[in-house]
């Protein structure tokens, strides 16, 4: 069983390492699992030697800060450096260092850079944490037994945009160097893998492969160039990864935490919007009376049955049409016309929009119309009219006007 160490409490083995950095950046104790795990590398690394296992200590507490856990804890600057005294240097921040860090943060900060990544930094490197390891017992019942293969990296350096356009495709580069003993190749599954969330495909891709024929060895560093994808909606994304092996086990440093603020596209001049449905793919719940889904892009607004523009479904419950852009596109309004005449419904439905056709924003009409407008402004892939009851649905034209 591992014992629960305070913050500021010296840590007198490897054993209390682990409990005693978690309860300082986590506020919490660690899982067995958690406490087996890191005590165990830390042996590993002790019996191999003082320089092997600063390294491991080092790698064991950028995790835990940059881990979305603590990211999630929304820490305050002067949080971060209280609990980065606690967990590195066991004790109370001194009043000048203190100072003298939240000074170095926020000059960073205010000239663009990542000052909280910079702190982090220099903690890492300080002479007082690494005497502090140095000082470190071997633990009392600790396995110090190499279990094979040791998967470590560390985070070099990475580089992304700080602010992007919505479902623009932008070249980002994570730099990560092999600090274990093995050699990473994708033929055993050695890959960059995304975080905060673990596993996420915010920017359209979760894992990023090595090239066939690369072979990273051991204290060698590899750039991962790739091409991500900004989400289209507006907003505030996070950007991270890990070294992960596939089916074996997630390792290394996380890379620095970027939030990355994505902003929808500039309008473009006044008048230069195009009806983006006019042709697209075409689908409808059913098809009733041979009125296929089609005849509703096909540019003619005519509700007359007899002008042969009508796209009918059957007498259903929430009958529905809807058209695919073909991609994330920026829609200013949606502008619909129904048949004119005879036995299908033309009120009290919604016109709904989706960037993935699984979530959508539904924009609600009430009362029997013939023909109407949405304005949506918002990102969007897929538009759909649909009935609240039940009746045949019947839409002579729908535009879609954006860029």
């Amino acid at each position: 069983e591992f014992n629960t160490v305070l913050p500021n409490s010296y840590i007198s083995d490897a054993g209390n390492f682990v409990p005693t950095v978690l309860w300082a950046s986590l506020n919490r104790e660690p899982s067995e699992e958690e406490w087996s795990y890191w005590t165990n590398r830390l042996a590993i690394a002790q019996a191999q030697s003082p320089a092997q296992l600063l390294i491991e200590a080092k790698a064991f507490e950028r995790s835990q800060f940059y881990s979305a856990e603590y990211i999630n804890r929304n820490r305050s600057d002067e949080d971060l450096i209280s609990d980065l005294y606690s967990a590195y240097l066991q004790r109370e921040p001194d009043e000048g260092g203190f100072n003298g860090w939240l000074g170095v943060l926020r000059d960073i900060n205010a000239q663009g850079g990542n000052g909280r990544e910079v702190v982090l930094r220099g903690f890492d490197e300080s002479v007082e944490f690494a005497e502090l390891v140095n000082n470190i017992a071997p633990s009392e019942g600790v396995g110090g037994t190499d279990p094979g293969s040791v998967r470590r990296a560390t985070a070099i350096r990475q580089s992304v945009p700080a602010t992007m356009i919505a479902s623009q495709t932008y070249n980002v580069s994570v730099t990560m160097r092999n600090d274990g003993d093995t050699t990473w190749t994708e033929g055993d599954l050695y890959r960059l893998g995304s975080q905060n969330p673990q596993d996420n495909t915010t920017w359209n891709i979760g894992r990023v492969q090595l090239p066939a024929g690369v072979a990273v060895a051991p204290g060698a560093e590899y750039a991962f160039n790739f091409p991500i994808t900004a989400p289209a909606t507006p907003g505030t994304y996070n950007f991270q990864w890990r070294m992960v092996q596939d089916a074996v086990e997630w390792f290394s440093d996380y890379t620095p935490n970027v939030a990355v603020s994505v902003s929808a596209p500039a309008p473009p001049p006044s008048g230069s919007t195009t009806n983006l449905a006019l042709g697209k793919l075409a689908t409808q719940s059913s098809t009733g009376w041979d009125a296929p889904a089609s005849r509703a892009v096909d540019g003619n607004t005519s509700g007359a049955w007899v002008d042969g523009s009508i796209a009918h479904t059957d007498y259903e419950a929430q009958a529905w049409w809807q058209v695919d852009l073909g991609g994330v596109r920026q829609i200013n309004n949606i502008d619909f016309w129904l048949m004119t005449e005879c036995c299908s419904s033309h009120g009290n439905f919604d016109v709904m929009v989706s960037d993935d056709g699984s979530t959508w924003t539904s924009y609600y009409v009430a009362g029997y119309v013939d023909n109407g407008s949405v304005t949506v402004n918002r990102s969007g892939r897929y538009v759909r009219i649909q009935l609240r009851g039940a009746d045949p649905l019947a839409v002579a034209e729908v535009q879609v006007m954006g860029w």
